[in-house]
């Protein structure tokens, strides 16, 4: 597809993410009860990477803003948290540049937000969805926490670390120390864990062990959820497609006689992830459209979802893609939305 129908394509995602997003987590907060809060958990890739994932990992970008943006709509910014599997450090780090080189890039973004334009992210930000969550997390004042292990970084390079449960027990914990802040709230409340897809069923109350001896065919069991017992109710939405080229090399460093038995055991790991993560009977699948988004989707993700949920709440003729336009073309972008009311740490 060329980049106009590319353009149509994502035009039409953005409607039908949203639409699924709202109409998911709405059902969850019906069935919470007032003064207590509502779990979503979004599977994300972390980042494009051409050898692993088949689809953009901007798709995921569409998946979180239409999640927090569903979120502040049902239960009020003030009672919307955000939690991302990045340890608190790293996040400090990451909200830091983005105050330095989105907010501040240009000064009248932050004196005139009242005009709905798209938000410009630097091309280094665009392969990471986290990135576009994050300045609309922050745009919109909510609450965010690193909830990864403080170590995990270290973790992720140790070889010798196979199955890392001290790091699967930090995750949880912090997404369940969310409730223990439910008095605060007067109203219903909703949080949003972001997090890598392969560890779903991890937030599922499976271990890596668990995974590799049932090769990902385990059903979600209500009584091994570690959150159902403190949040009433919970959502679960995946959003990474796994390119098959990576699969086959999961495979073949699986049986691999040139491979040591930790590599091998991490691979069975992933397949296992993945054939669970793909289950519509575990997570609600969210699917981009194919091939790679273009530039003028990456440069206005926020605006279109802001945008798709406009149609969406305010019914009228049937919309139309507008012809898409060559970057150079377009209006230079400023964000929009609320007042900027995040704290730089």
């Amino acid at each position: 597809m060329g980049d106009r129908e590319q353009f149509s394509a994502y035009f039409k995602f953005a409607d039908d993410t949203y639409r699924t997003f709202f109409t998911k987590i709405k059902q969850a907060v019906d069935e919470t009860p007032q003064s207590k809060i509502a779990l979503v958990v979004i599977g994300e890739p972390h980042m494009d990477r051409e050898d692993v994932i088949a689809r953009p990992a901007a798709a995921s970008a569409f998946s979180e803003i239409s999640a927090i943006h569903s979120a502040i709509r049902l239960v009020g910014g003030e009672n919307v948290a955000l939690s991302v599997e990045l340890p608190q450090a790293e996040l400090d780090k990451l909200q830091r540049m983005i105050f330095d080189e989105v907010f501040m890039r240009n000064e009248e973004w932050v004196k005139d937000q009242s005009e709905d334009r798209p938000i410009y992210l630097p091309p280094h930000f665009q392969k990471i969805p986290l990135m576009y969550t994050l300045v609309h997390a922050m745009q919109n004042g909510i609450h965010i926490v690193g909830n990864d292990h403080p170590d995990a970084m270290k973790m992720l390079q140790d070889k010798s670390i196979i199955f890392n449960e001290d790091r699967e027990k930090h995750i949880i914990d912090g997404v369940l120390s969310f409730a223990k802040r439910s008095e605060e709230y007067k109203e219903k409340a909703v949080v949003i864990h972001i997090g890598g897809s392969l560890h779903l069923s991890n937030m599922m109350g499976y271990t890596d062990l668990d995974m590799v001896e049932n090769g990902g065919s385990v059903a979600v069991d209500g009584e091994r959820n570690p959150f159902l017992a403190t949040y009433p109710a919970a959502v679960y939405f995946n959003t990474a497609i796994i390119h098959d080229n990576f699969i086959k090399k999961m495979e073949d460093t699986a049986v691999s006689g040139n491979e040591s038995e930790a590599e091998k055991l991490k691979a069975k790991n992933a397949l296992a992830e993945i054939k669970f993560m793909r289950n519509a009977q575990n997570a609600i699948q969210i699917e981009a459209p194919a091939g790679p988004a273009p530039d003028i989707v990456l440069g206005q993700i926020d605006f279109m979802v802001r945008e798709a949920a406009k149609r969406y709440h305010t019914p009228q003729e049937p919309q139309v893609a507008p012809a898409d336009k060559k970057p150079e073309e377009q209006q230079t972008p400023r964000p929009a939305g609320q007042t900027l009311t995040a704290t730089v740490m």
